[in-house]
């Protein structure tokens, strides 16, 4: 789905130097790997040739070590996407153009669909061309619709976590001649790999996951009879306490997971599952719901009113000959 974010890369791109981005026509020479792969500023980043630039533009800084790694990785094709389709290829043959076109739309269900490698093998950001599960890497899937699977397994094998601009074997070189993109373009493609994200950098584990599920329904059960018992009118201290006592604390367990930086999750695109956010707000959101209950019991059911007025005898109060006087009574029941 084409998300509001990608118009404004969109825009952004426009406004950018492809010429200095070295987008050459097919028939250009290549430029020296190292010029892209060694430069040390973009030695741990998601791309060697565009840094982290696509997480910059969309969201005002540079990634953390909690930044999903999933929305990551879609983040950079989504803007290196929108880069691409900008490029004036006018004068390039029909031929290319098209199939160009076509590896475009290809890259595109690549990043929706979201099955990216895993690196495990290294401690930092690294091209990975397919995974030991099979998944391939950005290039390595255009390559194996374009070209087969038996092709991107031939260069997993000899160059498996290296850069395209790298491969200089002549299979590579000539898919790449009659891709519709440029070996340059290729790189840009190429995304580096992190490591796996550990729990204390965010990565929703399954200990939190159920903890915040069996809390919710037992939070919700309680607001339900706390709620129903205020609508009734009804008293129950134990009950108010118990689940003021149990909605705070999930509050406080939602409120300690709650990432410190905002990523996609209610904003420009979808929010990852393997991140704590959905399910730390949920239980800020449970925990809220059974507390406001509670004290809305709390509050009726230990000060309920039956306030009236009752008539009573002169003795009963202060004389008065003129005839019969009146009282308030508010009665509390605990």
């Amino acid at each position: 789905m084409f998300q509001p974010v990608h118009v404004l890369w969109l825009g952004l791109a426009l406004l950018l130097p492809l010429r200095a981005l070295a987008v050459p026509t097919p028939d250009a020479e290549h430029h020296n790997p190292s010029m892209a792969i060694m430069d040390s500023e973009n030695a741990n980043t998601v791309n060697a040739v565009l840094g982290d630039m696509s997480w910059e533009l969309a969201f005002g800084g540079t990634p953390s070590a909690k930044a999903p790694e999933q929305l990551r990785i879609q983040t950079h094709l989504a803007f290196v996407e929108a880069l691409l389709r900008a490029v004036d290829t006018r004068h390039w043959p029909e031929v290319l153009r098209d199939k160009r076109a076509v590896q475009l739309d290809r890259l595109r269900d690549y990043r929706q669909a979201g099955v990216f490698p895993s690196n495990t093998e290294f401690d930092g950001r690294r091209p990975i061309f397919i995974d030991a599960e099979g998944r391939l890497c950005a290039v390595g899937y255009l390559m194996a619709e374009d070209a087969g699977l038996e092709l991107a397994q031939s260069v997993d094998a000899r160059y498996h976590a290296g850069y395209v601009l790298d491969m200089e074997a002549a299979e590579v070189q000539d898919w790449v001649a009659q891709s519709g993109l440029t070996a340059e373009e290729c790189a840009m493609i190429q995304p580096a790999y992190g490591p796996p994200i550990t729990e204390e950098t965010g990565t929703l584990t399954d200990t939190y996951l159920y903890s915040t599920g069996a809390w919710t329904m037992a939070n919700g059960a309680l607001a339900g009879i706390n709620g129903s018992a205020f609508v009734r009118g009804e008293s129950g201290l134990i009950m108010g306490i118990v689940g003021l006592a149990s909605g705070l604390g999930q509050i406080g367990y939602g409120v300690a997971k709650v990432p410190v930086e905002e990523y996609d999750c209610f904003g420009w695109g979808p929010c990852p599952v393997d991140n704590e956010a959905p399910a730390a707000w949920t239980n800020i959101g449970a925990g809220s719901l059974a507390s406001i209950t509670a004290i809305l019991r709390l509050t009726r059911g230990r000060a309920k009113g039956t306030a009236g007025l009752q008539a009573i005898p002169d003795a009963v109060t202060v004389p008065n000959p003129e005839g019969d006087g009146i009282a308030l009574r508010w009665q509390y029941r605990f």
